[in-house]
């Protein structure tokens, strides 16, 4: 049973990285089409959530 938990947390590991990079790829495109830089983009997400 350990074996089959650890070859199946391996593929689902390695399948939401993918997916992670891939929306954070289109995420960097957004902002960069925006014109803005990663300290705006941070600055961006404090201001929304700490107001």
């Amino acid at each position: 049973m350990g074996v089959q938990k650890d070859v199946f947390l391996s593929i689902f590991r390695s399948g939401l990285g993918h997916l992670m990079h891939l929306s954070m790829r289109g995420f960097w495109r957004c902002t960069k089409a925006r014109g803005l830089s990663l300290t705006q983009v941070f600055a961006l997400r404090h201001i929304h959530y700490k107001g």
